[in-house]
């Protein structure tokens, strides 16, 4: 019976020492993947931001706009005569 209980004992001595080998694995993982977080957050925060002009863009875009508007109205035009 004395020997029963040691032996149970020792077993969850043992299981006692796996489980806190796997809780400071974790642990060390969850520091690391810490440090790596705050070293991509400092890179990310020296990026610059770039500004656009979209000037340019805004007005080929309206002039995109208006030929649409003038090749509908041609179209329409040559269906009357068409059709005339």
């Amino acid at each position: 019976m004395e020997e029963a209980k040691t032996q149970e004992n020792r077993k969850l001595q043992q299981q006692l020492q796996e489980l806190q080998l796997q809780s400071k694995e974790t642990k060390d993982l969850l520091k690391r993947e810490r440090e790596i977080a705050k070293e991509a957050l400092e890179k990310a925060s020296l990026v610059p931001e770039v500004q656009v002009d979209t000037t340019l863009i805004d007005k080929l875009t309206a002039e995109n706009e208006n030929l649409k508007v003038c090749m509908v109205n041609e179209f329409a035009c040559i269906l009357h005569n068409a059709t005339s």
